[in-house]
């Protein structure tokens, strides 16, 4: 087979693979979800037994919360604050019982987390399940062996100092890493926001595998359709060159501000699109009849006149400035939900 043959038969496949909803590695959400959070209960589990053990034998009685003098060593400018909201007894309880739900949390992960402000692991890549997986096998491609020598194992790093209950990530494919950021205290992270944070993050290492196994942009849209002017990492550069501050200029006099750059970023169309597809399911639940296709519309960002609906932000921006883009999507989310 002559090489302009395996070429065209390359291009033909990385069309077919990165085509339409980019899907993680479904095998490796929970994993890395339920080890994150066995490293949120580590990290809020240390700070509240010290507390915890240091004040379980106080005898409260003896204890005035206004008299300095009074107070157990241990005490905390925040804990007397609750306890003078709520009563120690009340607050003892609720540091028990949040300690027995670390307890568990930890007990889900085979991992345990080591002391340190930031937590690593090492995840081997698992590619059960995974709808391009089967593909490539069965066209017996070496760049998938390849592929996976490269992405044998993908490390997931979380820093759970952040001052935010707005958890956030990035990925990076070199080296291999998947970084979370966020609050030491499970009990105020919103685990389905962290889940979905998660799944976002693993599209890009399905991003990153696809380009691999294809030799292409693995995850992109067409050319004809990109926005390769627009970068979310524009506005994380330190020092930004002339000609990049003449094109955010630019940009900005479109209307293109830079909390847009994300959803017109071209390496995270469909890794957005996937997410934007979600938000749309969740509010067609309970839609049916003839409201479903106007309410589709609306979300979708069509006009829809007398409905009141607030469009799902990702097509709402990309029918304003990537029409492109957003008729492909539009052409996505109908196959994934008519």
């Amino acid at each position: 087979m002559n090489k302009l043959r395996i070429a065209k038969q390359f291009l033909k496949l990385a069309k077919e693979l990165t085509g339409g909803l980019l899907e993680p590695p479904p095998a490796m959400i929970e994993p890395i979800f339920d080890w994150t959070m066995a490293v949120l209960a580590f990290q809020h589990s240390r700070k509240t037994r010290y507390i915890f053990e240091k004040l379980k034998d106080v005898d409260w009685d003896m204890v005035d919360l206004n008299d300095v003098k009074t107070l157990p060593p241990a005490m905390t400018m925040g804990m007397l604050m609750k306890m003078e909201e709520k009563g120690p007894e009340k607050i003892m309880r609720e540091m028990e019982q949040s300690l027995k739900r670390d307890d568990a949390l930890m007990s889900k992960s085979p991992y345990t987390p080591k002391l340190g402000k930031k937590f690593k692991q090492k995840f081997n890549t698992d590619l059960t399940g995974w709808r391009y997986a089967d593909e490539m096998k069965r066209r017996n491609l070496e760049l998938y062996k390849k592929a996976l020598k490269i992405y044998k194992s993908i490390s997931v790093v979380v820093d759970a100092e952040l001052n935010s209950r707005m958890a956030q990530a990035m990925w990076s494919s070199k080296p291999p890493t998947l970084t979370i950021m966020t609050v030491s205290d499970p009990g105020q992270i919103d685990r389905n926001e962290l889940k979905h944070l998660i799944k976002h993050e693993l599209r890009h290492f399905s991003q990153s595998l696809l380009a691999a196994m294809t030799k292409s942009s693995g995850g992109y849209p067409s050319k004809k359709i990109r926005t390769p002017d627009i970068s979310q990492g524009m506005i994380h550069l330190k020092n930004v060159p002339p000609s990049t501050k003449k094109m955010m200029l630019r940009l900005d006099e479109q209307g293109i501000t830079p909390d847009l750059y994300h959803n017109l970023d071209d390496k995270e169309f469909y890794t957005d699109l996937a997410d934007a597809i979600e938000d749309v399911k969740d509010r067609m639940r309970g839609v049916s009849g003839g409201q479903r296709i106007d309410t589709l519309k609306a979300l979708a960002g069509e006009d829809s006149e007398g409905l009141g609906i607030k469009p799902v932000r990702f097509f709402a921006v990309l029918r304003k400035h990537a029409m492109g883009k957003w008729k492909k999507a539009v052409s996505e989310l109908a196959k994934a939900l008519l």
